[in-house]
């Protein structure tokens, strides 16, 4: 059980409410420092959830892309991969799969084309230089 403050003056309700605040403050330290802690030790969940959302989710925003993307892949599952696969195999596979590997390279094609378009740009400037 607690014990009340004996208060008898102005002064010793002053302290006592000083020494309140200060166990407030300490308190709240320690709270956002194991909130950070805890955002921390959460941060490898996060990124790992991040990364399946972005395989689940479809990207609107590449739309060609993402539709040579998505043929490419139904080609290459239906027509190279399981072309002497039984029916259920070639029909069900391809409806698991297509959508998080298009999605997968979808975002791989948006975040680094600038780089790959860059570099063949590159190389193609050096070889006609290296022509004349």
């Amino acid at each position: 059980m607690k014990t009340k403050p004996i208060i008898n003056s102005y002064q010793d309700l002053l302290d006592y409410e000083k020494s309140i605040a200060l166990k407030v403050d300490l308190e709240l330290s320690s709270f956002k420092n194991e909130f950070q802690l805890l955002k921390e030790d959460l941060n490898p969940t996060t990124l790992a959830f991040k990364s399946v959302s972005k395989l689940m989710s479809n990207d609107k925003s590449a739309g060609i892309v993402n539709n040579f993307v998505g043929d490419s892949v139904n080609f290459l599952l239906k027509k190279v991969l399981l072309r002497n696969s039984g029916l259920l195999t070639r029909i069900a596979v391809p409806l698991l799969a297509k959508a998080p590997i298009t999605n997968m390279l979808t975002n791989l094609l948006k975040n680094n084309a600038p780089g790959w378009i860059n570099n063949l740009t590159n190389k193609i400037t050096q070889k006609t230089k290296q022509e004349k």
